[in-house]
């Protein structure tokens, strides 16, 4: 009798750590243990990336991740980027007679960039795999992330640049960074067939243009040509169709 009291204790044991598995296994992603594989790189590591990503027909991103795609780098390059777009903002604006310390485009800077570094890898996973490829998730925002890197200098250029130089800037960041993209995911999208390609080729080129272009727009000319409504709280970028409006109006 005993016997069996025991097997039942043993069965029902079993049973309780085998839910307790399944539960872990479901919501595994809810915990913080389950990023840290996601930290876990060197400083070295980040700037040999960060090195690869201006030479985006090299196969050196690939060989420097290898199995062991990161969070950090994209977190901390995008941190540093509205960080840069906030210094250099406010030194474009230094010239303008009521020139004030100004951050209202930070809020918009960091939904951009962390929308294209998260939502993007996102939306390209579910799209590829309904396609009929597979692309990791980790990977491609490890891989999204650091193609921000060729904003760094771009930003800083752009401070100081004018007119032709800051479109030249904008036209080189979106060919480096969409050729980065489409190098490393070469291997996924060469799996499906080639009206699917396009498919996703045009989508990570559409999603670059329309990043460096808000890049450019929003925290540069218009920034720079409109600093008296933006140092009173009006939106840039409310400012710039309200100028487009009246244009239309008095040139019919």
């Amino acid at each position: 009798m005993s016997f069996e009291v025991q097997v039942q204790k043993d069965e029902e044991k079993q049973a309780s750590e085998d839910f307790q598995q399944q539960k872990a296994g479901c919501c595994a992603f809810l915990s913080v243990e389950y990023y840290h594989p996601y930290f876990k790189v060197t400083e070295q590591n980040v700037l040999e990336r960060i090195k690869a990503t201006f030479m985006p027909l090299k196969s050196d991103f690939k060989e420097a991740v290898g199995a062991n795609p990161d969070l950090y780098g994209p977190i901390w390059i995008n941190a540093t980027l509205i960080l840069l777009i906030a210094a250099s903002g406010n030194l474009v604006n230094l010239n303008t007679p009521d020139a004030k310390f100004n951050i209202d485009f930070v809020p918009w800077a960091t939904t951009l960039l962390y929308a294209v570094t998260f939502g993007t890898p996102t939306l390209l996973t579910l799209l590829i795999k309904f396609l009929g490829s597979e692309l990791s998730l980790f990977d491609t925002i490890c891989l999204y992330g650091y193609s921000m890197s060729t904003l760094l200098p771009i930003t800083i250029i752009c401070t100081f640049g004018f007119g032709l130089v800051n479109w030249l800037l904008v036209v080189y960041g979106i060919l480096n960074s969409s050729v980065f993209l489409l190098t490393n995911m070469r291997n996924e999208i060469d799996k499906l067939d080639i009206q699917k390609r396009y498919i996703i080729m045009g989508l990570v080129l559409v999603v670059q243009i329309i990043l460096y272009l808000c890049f450019k727009i929003e925290f540069f000319t218009i920034y720079n040509s409109t600093s008296s409504a933006a140092s009173s709280g009006i939106p840039a970028a409310a400012n710039f169709c309200t100028n487009v409006t009246n244009a239309t109006i008095t040139n019919p």
